[in-house]
Parts: C-alpha cells; structure tokens; sequence
C-alpha cells in the first residue's frame, strides 16, 4: 500500500482546521464530562493549543467549568 505525503501547506491547513475545531468544543462544551471526553481524545498539547488560541473571556468560562469539577471532588 503506497502512502502519499501531504505538502506542508495542506498539512499546515488541516492543523490549523482541527485546531479550530477543537477550540469550537471546548466553548460547546457544557459539562465537565464533555470536557473529559475531549481531554481523552486529544493529547494535552493539542488541548492547551487550543485553549491558549481562546479571548480570555472564553478561557475563563472553560477554567471555570474545569474547576467546578474539582472542587466537588474535594468534597
């Protein structure tokens, strides 16, 4: 079976797409365990990629639904 290496810039493209589209779930997200899902099916550098490309409004609102589900397992 041949493999076909994209070129840099469509791979660049579809780097740039997924990242977007992660960005998109993490401000979808409205539960912790759909935060948790996503954890699970990226690794943690895609996820701070993505999470570092938010507006400090949206980073907020994503911290503070994560840390609603720390605290209650503090509890």
């Amino acid at each position: 079976m041949a493999t076909t290496l994209l070129p840099l810039e469509k791979k660049l493209n579809l780097h740039t797409l997924e990242n977007q589209l992660l960005q998109s779930a993490l401000l979808q997200a409205e539960t912790v365990g759909e935060l948790t899902a996503l954890i699970i099916d990226h690794t943690h550098l895609e996820i701070m990629q993505a999470f570092e490309q938010l507006s400090f409004s949206e980073q907020q609102r994503v911290q503070e639904l994560w840390e609603a589900r720390i605290s209650r397992r503090w509890k």
